[in-house]
């Protein structure tokens, strides 16, 4: 007895049940109410190391109904039954509210896919009025997905809320998981009175079978100036299209291509993509695959870095004596581009009117372009013939 006493009192003491394969009280019934949580659900604390929110009082998620927690401002329609969970992610000053709720789950077989469902909409509030907002849904302290945004232009205070319904699917890797929702706004403002409040019901588990398509590999390839992105399939059954996505933070994703699928295919399918205009840094990217039906899944990350310098393309280079070269970057019309020659002298210098230089009465020979923006420093070296 004495062995086992202090695994449960663990799970007492954190406010989780451990239920098997299956949200408990997946309605999110509750009495109504501010820093409130559903029967068997916990909040996620502000001190777990995926909250954002710098106190407790900033972690606490409310139980909402259309009557409140207050009439005119926290409240919202359910999409079932008389109550959902809402939460913030909005900072005022230096502090940061960011409230999401929790529950431990049991029974699962690790290595088997499991999917989770639920229903989001933007609910607003007085000081927190952005129209566009997701879920973040984590597996104990690893990302499963951000849910594709809900957008909403309803006023605060609006009980008539459009709900939609999300999914997204995981690999058990233990028999136990926590699994933890938080909400997040689409872009990076969150201050006040940009930041969002989420709703969200219905929450629901189940084993998974993926969607009918077997993902052979997904990579992406930094390549003269350009990233090339490859992925093949094995076998496709109702497979619509793929969408690329690509994000500077692994959090925030957009879209950047449409690739239709092969639909119904027994064999190997390849697929290739460019990102033209790739990011500065570390950029992530996965594939959305959406099917005839509209369900979809997403593949796991797989990111590129780019050096500064190596963002920066100039052409043509070698150049011949008299004519303009380009200079294709993340510049703008106050950069300064100067020519400088083998000794370090500069010969020649323009500000970035149009990213171009044009090089008459350059004597024939090896130069360095120097491109000064704000306190960055890029130098390229260029051959005139």
């Amino acid at each position: 007895m004495n062995k086992i006493f202090p695994f449960i009192f663990f799970y007492l003491l954190m406010g989780v049940g451990i239920y098997a394969q299956n949200f408990l009280n997946g309605e999110l019934a509750g009495t109504i109410g501010v820093s409130s949580t559903p029967t068997n659900w916990a909040q996620v604390p502000f001190n777990d190391p995926l909250s954002q929110a710098d106190v407790a009082t900033g972690a606490t998620s409310d139980v909402t109904g259309s009557t409140g927690p207050i009439a005119g401002n926290i409240c919202v329609n359910p999409y079932s039954g008389t109550t959902v969970v809402t939460g913030l992610h909005m900072s005022i000053g230096t502090s940061v509210w960011h409230e999401g709720m929790q529950q431990s789950v049991a029974g699962f077989t690790i290595g088997n896919t499991y999917r989770i469902s639920f229903w989001q909409t933007v609910t607003k509030q007085s000081n927190a009025t952005d129209n566009t907002g997701s879920w973040a849904v984590y597996r104990d302290g690893v990302l499963i997905a951000v849910s594709a945004p809900t957008t909403s232009t309803l006023p605060v205070g609006s009980t008539s809320r459009v709900w939609e319904k999300r999914y997204m699917t995981f690999t058990a890797t233990a028999a136990t998981h926590l699994i933890k929702f938080l909400p997040m706004d689409d872009d990076a403002n969150i201050v006040s009175p940009d930041g969002v409040r989420m709703g969200i019901d219905s929450v629901e588990l189940d084993p998974f079978s993926p969607l009918p398509i077997e993902l052979i590999a997904f990579d992406a390839q930094y390549k003269d100036h350009q990233v090339e992105l490859s992925w093949s399939t094995a076998t496709e059954i109702n497979n619509d299209y793929f969408t690329i996505e690509r994000s500077s933070d692994a959090i925030h994703f957009e879209e950047i291509a449409r690739i239709v699928g092969a639909g119904n295919s027994n064999a190997v399918v390849h697929y290739s993509d460019v990102d033209q205009d790739p990011l500065s840094g570390t950029s992530f990217y996965r594939l959305k695959q959406t099917d005839y039906d509209g369900l979809f899944q997403y593949s796991e990350m797989t990111s590129v870095t780019i050096s500064e310098e190596e963002a920066v393309l100039v052409y043509p280079n070698p150049i011949l004596k008299n004519n303009t070269i380009t200079v294709q970057g993340n510049y703008d019309a106050h950069d300064l581009f100067e020519l400088l020659d083998e000794m370090g002298t500069v010969v020649k210098s323009s500000l970035n009117s149009n990213s171009t230089m044009d090089l008459i009465g350059i004597p024939t020979g090896i130069y360095f372009l120097r491109i000064r923006s704000n306190e960055e420093l890029t130098i390229k070296r260029i051959v005139i013939y």
